[in-house]
């Protein structure tokens, strides 16, 4: 559906009765199809096996009156981005037919912790992975700077059995950790340099995760052109 075309349909869409409105409640003309949405999700959803996780936002300048009030003071002690995937586990877990599902997120989310979590539920997970929550497995491969002089393709990895722990030189080191798939087998790529196109050998890893990934990256596309 088209921008302008949505917005057209929009003018003439309403979605609650005005005589029963909440009192208060600034989102009451749109918290019926909220909920309609999510009950419907929930019952016919198609929980696909490989799955992704992202985080958008578009920004908004214009004033409105949905203020938000009485939130918590204090931060919970579960970091937000471990909250987002546990709860999309537990509705996964609630409501899927299929017992076998691989999820796919970027840094924001991905943390050693959580990896481990998702071990313990069964739950197959790769993502991209901050140096700081690799629980120490930084600190003991080989330096990014070092990796960055061997050729394209170059790697090194680590596990403790539970984690799987790669970095790839590419473009950039790329970070990516997973529980329960490694680097191999390994699979190969075409990058250009000077001008000619090369083979670089590419950790099976990465590629998965390209691969389930791919949706989410090609919703931001989408996402950025709402963006003023």
């Amino acid at each position: 559906m088209s921008r302008n075309w949505f917005m057209e349909i929009k003018k003439y869409l309403h979605l609650a009765d005005n005589q029963k409105l909440v009192k208060g409640d600034k989102m009451s003309k749109v918290t019926p199809l909220y909920k309609l949405l999510n009950s419907s999700l929930i019952q016919h959803g198609m929980f696909y096996e490989k799955l992704s996780v992202d985080e958008s936002i578009v920004p908004y300048f214009g004033r409105h009156g949905a203020k938000m009030f009485g939130k918590e003071i204090h931060a919970s002690k579960v970091p937000l981005s471990t909250r987002v995937v546990s709860d999309m586990v537990d509705v996964i877990q609630e409501n899927s037919k299929t017992t076998r599902h691989t999820l796919y997120f970027d840094n924001f989310f991905n943390s050693y912790q959580l990896l481990v979590k998702l071990v313990g539920l069964k739950m197959r997970a790769i993502g991209t992975i901050r140096p700081y929550r690799s629980n120490g497995a930084d600190a003991v491969m080989l330096p990014d700077n070092e990796l960055r002089k061997q050729k394209r393709g170059a790697y090194d990895f680590r596990s403790d059995g539970n984690v799987y722990i790669v970095k790839w030189n590419d473009n950039a080191i790329v970070k990516i950790a997973s529980n329960f798939m490694t680097h191999s087998p390994l699979r190969s790529t075409q990058r250009r340099v000077k001008g000619q196109r090369i083979e670089v050998p590419m950790t099976n890893i990465v590629r998965s995760y390209n691969i389930g990934m791919g949706g989410s990256d090609h919703l931001d596309r989408l996402a950025a052109a709402y963006r003023p």
